[in-house]
């Protein structure tokens, strides 16, 4: 199990260092080095997800070449699989975090115990409101990964209108608190 700090930690790294990650809906932690690999990856989500692409990006003022330039370099990463990848891979290296079993943020919050509301919630838990979730960082701040070009961010918790907060299985959660 990964420890509660080792979830913590890192994702506030994540935020420290936000210029090397973005988000991409659909995606669970590729790293497309060449704006081939990115056009390919783009292309392939966005003909998954075109209602999102369309909302998220066009509609947003955004093209898809902007998108893929964007992303190029970057670790990838969407909400959900941000939270899989940051409780689940026990490896030091913040950079290198692999999503070990991809679950959406319903199937997530569907899998959280010890829920509670956000403020009562404790520092590694996982925040969730419809479609979105975040990682409780301690002292009220998330840090989640909020969509294309916003990327990773770290914010009060109280901004983000997160319904409950709960906890994993899979992280060791002795010794956090609410703080």
């Amino acid at each position: 199990m990964k420890p509660w700090n080792k979830v913590v930690s890192q994702a506030r790294y994540m935020s420290m260092y936000r210029n090397l990650f973005a988000y991409l809906y659909g995606a669970n932690g590729e790293k497309p080095r060449t704006i081939n690999e990115a056009t390919l990856l783009v292309n392939k989500l966005w003909e998954m997800y075109p209602e999102h692409f369309e909302h998220s990006v066009t509609l947003a003022g955004f093209s898809k070449d902007e998108l893929i330039n964007h992303i190029v370099g970057k670790r990838l990463y969407d909400c959900s699989s941000a939270v899989c990848a940051l409780t689940q891979d026990e490896t030091n290296d913040f950079l290198d975090l692999k999503v070990v079993n991809d679950y959406n943020s319903t199937s997530l919050s569907n899998l959280l115990y010890d829920v509670t509301t956000p403020a009562l919630g404790c520092a590694g838990s996982v925040l969730w409101k419809d479609g979105h979730v975040a990682i409780d960082t301690g002292s009220g701040i998330c840090v989640d990964f909020g969509n294309e070009f916003v990327d990773c961010r770290a914010y009060p918790i109280i901004t983000g209108n997160f319904k409950k907060s709960g906890k994993v299985k899979w992280v060791d959660y002795k010794g956090a608190l609410n703080v």
